[in-house]
């Protein structure tokens, strides 16, 4: 029995010797740079399951189609035996998970080979324009050269052009934006500079602007004006490319989420303020306002009281707040106007004609509903205009606390001097209607100062 067992395993390690023979023999046709007589001979071999049992026959494969679909004559054949190549040489990684052999110099170049020609492939592609699938072969170059890399083939710690390719491959297709995204930031990552690649940043910093992701935004901008001290694109702030934003809607809600998350920034209350004012306040004053006005003139009015809260020595929030409010009361006293037009219309159709030779009848006594309803639209003038007269006089506070005013804040002080003074004598008047002696002789006061203060003002 003991001698049988000997024999097997005699027999059993010619058996494996002679398998690896087979390995060798076209390991050494394929060194002597015979390609085809070593697929030949592996061809014959490669339905057995015996010689496919090691994982040297897959590597030894990938090797023979790597160098005969790299040939220069190769053709369409060429990239179909690179393809089995990649494929087979995947396999054998799967079945030797130690990869023993990847730098057994009969085979180190093998990644190499399927690298440079996939990288062709993509660069033939590209320049066809056909980015679908030059993508497709850039993503293969961007995994092999990592792999070449992290195995210390080749060293390769960062494969600019085959990311960059990849990207713009991506970016060209116009559908895998995230994909360039991803490639883009790659390099961005690595602060990779020049000239030709400022590029990468400003997509980086505007695709992170688009998607609302602001600390990737700032960080693409710092890296760009970083690398690109002379580029003015850099010193754009986050509030630039909202207010350049043609969709109104979108540049609304972007502008509301970045004062929610930084109310203090002077410039962006304004802008958002004197938007709102321009839509409240049309050239033409008999145009209607939007449904939702009196939502939007609560947010102006924040909008305008924070940027005076931020900057006390600025009027601008107070006297565009004032501007709004004197619209308004036009407005409003158009309104008033309509009604007492209406309420003496009623009452001339009322009368009775007159008869020849007596006196003239007299008009009928307007209805009190009617009367009523004046007195509210009055009311509401008035009221507006008291809103108006407050944001002018704080305006006038602060200019008047200029040390050396500028030529156009003389002119918007002169012009909110001269609405104070018609406003107190417009609610003087409401004031002797009402027979209120109290605000009578508080509005004339008012009204004869800054006539007073309009006067030094002409000097």
């Amino acid at each position: 029995m003991k001698n049988f067992v000997l024999t097997m395993v005699a027999i059993t390690g010619t058996f494996l010797m002679g398998w690896g023979q087979r390995y060798e023999n076209i390991k050494t046709q394929l060194m002597l740079g015979q390609f085809a007589k070593a697929k030949e001979e592996l061809d014959k071999n490669w339905t057995n399951a015996k010689f496919l049992s090691k994982p040297e026959a897959y590597i030894l494969k990938a090797t023979i189609l790597a160098q005969l679909g790299n040939a220069k004559d190769a053709g369409e054949a060429g990239a179909v035996m690179i393809d089995e190549a990649e494929s087979v040489y995947n396999e054998y990684l799967e079945k030797d998970p130690e990869k023993s052999l990847i730098k057994d110099p009969a085979y180190a170049n093998t990644p190499i080979t399927i690298y440079s020609s996939l990288f062709n492939r993509g660069i033939g592609f590209y320049n066809d324009k056909n980015y679908k699938s030059s993508l497709k072969a850039f993503e293969k170059v961007s995994k092999w050269s990592t792999f070449l890399n992290s195995n210390g083939i080749a060293e390769i710690p960062l494969d600019t052009n085959a990311i960059l390719l990849a990207g713009a491959s991506a970016q060209a297709t116009g559908e895998n934006e995230e994909e360039a995204f991803m490639y883009y930031k790659k390099l961005a990552d690595n602060k990779v500079g020049g000239k030709d690649n400022e590029f990468l940043y400003r997509f980086l910093a505007r695709k992170s602007f688009d998607q609302g992701k602001l600390d990737e935004f700032e960080r693409y901008m710092a890296l760009g004006k970083e690398l690109f001290p002379e580029e003015e694109f850099y010193s754009y702030k986050e509030e630039d490319f909202i207010f350049s934003l043609e969709d109104k809607e979108e540049k609304m809600r972007k502008i509301e989420e970045m004062l929610d998350k930084k109310p203090n920034n002077l410039k962006v209350q304004l802008a958002y303020g004197e938007i709102l004012f321009d839509v409240l306040n049309p050239k033409n004053t008999e145009d209607p306002l939007p449904e939702n006005s009196v939502e939007m003139e609560t947010k102006m009015v924040k909008a305008f009281d924070k940027a005076s809260e931020i900057d006390e020595s600025s009027p601008l929030g107070s006297m565009n707040l004032a501007n709004h409010f004197m619209n308004k009361s036009i407005r409003a006293n158009n309104t008033v106007s309509a009604h007492q037009k209406m309420m003496r219309d009623k009452q001339k159709a009322n009368t009775p004609e007159q008869v020849k030779g007596k006196p003239a009848p007299k008009p009928p006594a307007a209805e009190p509903a009617d009367v009523e309803k004046r007195k509210e639209l009055q009311a509401d003038y008035e009221s507006i205009l008291e809103f108006a007269l407050s944001y002018y006089g704080k305006a006038v506070l602060v200019y008047e606390k200029m040390t050396v005013p500028e030529s156009v804040d003389k002119q918007n002080w002169r012009n909110a001097v001269s609405n104070l003074i018609d406003i107190n004598k417009e609610l003087k008047n409401g004031a002797i209607r009402d027979k209120n002696v109290t605000n009578e002789k508080k509005f004339d006061a008012e009204e004869k100062r800054y006539m007073a203060m309009y006067s030094k003002l002409n000097l």
